[in-house]
This record gives C-alpha cells, structure tokens and sequence, in this order.
C-alpha cells in the first residue's frame, strides 16, 4: 500500500470531522433504526441504539482519523473513516431484512481478510510492525468497501419494496371496483400467521391494494403511492401533500402485527382525504363555505396551519381532531377489513370441508 499524505493535518481533521457530521445527519433522517439483537430479538430502545451508533462513531472514526495522520492523511482513508462505523451499526438491521446479502458480505471479508493476509505479511516484504500497519489499513479500507452494499440497500430499502410493491399493483387496473370483497384473496395476508411468514415485497403490495380501495372508500381524486421505508424513530407512518405519498414504517411492517401495519396505513388515507377536504373547502366560494360539510374542512384547516407534532407535545398532538378523526377511521376500518377477513376465512375452511 503506497503511503503519502494529500492533505494537511488540520484540513484533514476538520473535512473528517464536517463528512462525519453530514453522514450522520442524513444517517440518523434516513437509516436509523432501533438494533435488534439477531439471536434473541431483543430490541433496543431508541437512547440505546442511538448511544450505540454515537460509541461507533467516536471508536472508529475518531480512532480512525488519528491513525492516519501522521502518514496516511488521504481521501480514501477519510471516506472509510466516516463509513465504517455506520455500516457496522447497519449490520444488525440487514441481517434482519436480508440475511442473504450479510451472508455475502461476511463470505467476502473472510475472503478478504485471507488474501490480503496473504499478500502483505508473506509475498511483500518489511518489518512486522510495517506489514501489519499496513494490513491494519488496509483491511479498514476493504471492510468499508465491502460493507457498502449493506449501507446502500438500507438507504433504497423504501425504494425496493416501493418499485415490488407497485409492480404487482399494476393488476389493480383489471379490477373493476376496488372494494375488500373484491380483494380479499389478496387481503387474507393480513390474517396474523400469514402476515409474519409474508416477504416485505408481498406485504407492501397488500398494503397497495389497501391504498387503492381507500382511495375508492374515501373519494379521494387519486391514489396516494405507498412508501414503505425507514422513518425516524417512533414515526409509524406520514402523509406528505406535496408528493402525494404515504409513508409507513419499515419497522412497523417488518415487526408489528398485520392489525398495526393496517392501521397506519389507514389512518394515513384519511389525512389524505382531509387535505382534500381542505383543498376543495379554500377553492369553494365565499357563500359555500358555511355549508355543513365544510364544518371538519375548517378546524382542519386552522389544525393544518398549526399542526402540532408528537415530538413537541404528544398530548397536544393526540387531540388534534385532524389526529383523533383519522384514529376514529383506521380503528374502525381495521374492524371492517379484519371482520371480511375472518368471514371469508371461515367460509374457506367449510368450503375445504365439504369436500373431504
């Protein structure tokens, strides 16, 4: 490995220190999750993993950055600096969506660690100290290197699952009313023992055909797309105007129940329908506006305009009647779709019965 520094100790330090703060921010806004434990599945709480993350960080690229300033003051080295903690943090969270491709990456290291073990204390020469310096570094770079799908399949996980999720949706368009009874077949995912053995991909399509058939429920003018992604923690699911999309957790789809992924998704479509409701209440005339049915559209209005968060104040947030409407709704709604389940599921079993 050639040794040099293209940077100076102090320009280094610092250009590390502003990449770890950017790479974190948009880490903690996009990918982070609370760890869950692969063997026994206990899962941290939000402060735990965040303190983890932070020890990461200190460790590895604080540790890093001192280890190369007195030779190896380079781009490469700062840019594995700033990674390697967050990939590793990741680990736990890949293992737990894809154990395939962690699978992959340990083959790779091991592999890895092996050959370049090979190459630089037996086929180069030097002192012992010099060659494993150089190993020290080296294998830093290569684990950072071979990480990085991990930390790229988090940050498109919500990407991945979209694109599947909306590919099976384009049979939607043969369905010529989208109702729960002309979906149910697709709907008895939701049954618990099917949703915990259901892959993400089939369960973001399931809630897709969800979207589609509120959307009809509702009267909304079209159908939100569904993003199941990383959210922040303690966020179970968003409705943003301005792309008309919803978000739903991936953690919430992943660990929860099929009641509670339903429920999210529910209570999303109706703050859908309550901008709408907004939307037509701003465009209406003057002397349409004291109509009854604009009587929701106005507190939504005023509640939109000073939309209190759960992070400021939960109980503020809580009984917002924009907050408390969509709990009404998706509560029963849940109620809807999980009583057309059990019915249709019951008439299966008698119907497999029959024909014993």
């Amino acid at each position: 490995m050639r040794e040099g520094n293209t940077w100076g100790p102090v320009g280094f330090i610092l250009t590390t220190a502003l990449y770890t703060w950017g790479a974190f921010l948009y880490f903690q806004a996009k990918c982070f999750s609370q760890l869950r434990m692969p063997v026994s599945g206990y899962v941290m709480g939000y402060y735990e993993s965040y303190q983890c993350l932070l020890l990461l960080v200190a460790v590895f690229t604080g540790m890093g950055t001192l280890l190369c300033l007195r030779k190896r003051r380079q781009t490469l080295h700062m840019a594995a600096n700033v990674l390697l903690p967050l990939e590793l943090y990741l680990l736990a969270i890949v293992a737990d969506y894809n154990p395939v491709l962690v699978v992959l990456m340990g083959v790779a290291l091991v592999a890895a660690f092996f050959f370049y073990a090979w190459i630089i204390f037996i086929a180069s020469k030097g002192s012992v100290l010099r060659k494993s310096a150089w190993f020290m570094h080296g294998m830093k770079m290569l684990t950072a290197l071979i990480l990085l799908p991990g930390l790229l399949y988090v940050c498109g996980m919500d990407k991945g699952v979209v694109a599947a999720a909306q590919a099976e949706a384009a049979a939607l368009e043969d369905v010529e009313e989208h109702t729960i009874k002309n979906h149910i077949e697709d709907l008895v995912i939701f049954e618990e023992s099917r949703w915990q053995e259901a892959s993400m991909e089939e369960k973001a399509t399931a809630l897709t055909i969800v979207a589609a058939i509120e959307t009809r429920y509702l009267g909304l003018s079209r159908t939100p797309d569904v993003n199941v992604g990383c959210l922040k923690a303690g966020l179970l699911g968003r409705y943003v105007p301005g792309e008309g999309r919803v978000y739903v957790s991936a953690d919430v789809v992943k660990y929860g129940s099929g009641e509670e992924a339903l429920e999210v998704l529910l209570h999303e479509m109706y703050h859908a329908y309550q901008r709408e409701q907004v939307d037509l209440y701003q465009n209406a005339p003057e002397k349409y506006r004291t109509l009854r049915l604009f009587n929701n559209a106005e507190t939504y209005l005023e509640e939109f305009s000073d939309y209190k968060t759960g992070d400021e104040d939960f109980e503020a947030y809580k009984n917002q009647w924009v907050e408390e409407s969509a709990r009404i709704y998706a509560n029963e709604g849940v109620l809807d779709y999980e009583e057309e389940i059990a019915a249709y599921l019951t008439y299966q079993k008698q119907e497999e019965k029959k024909h014993e």
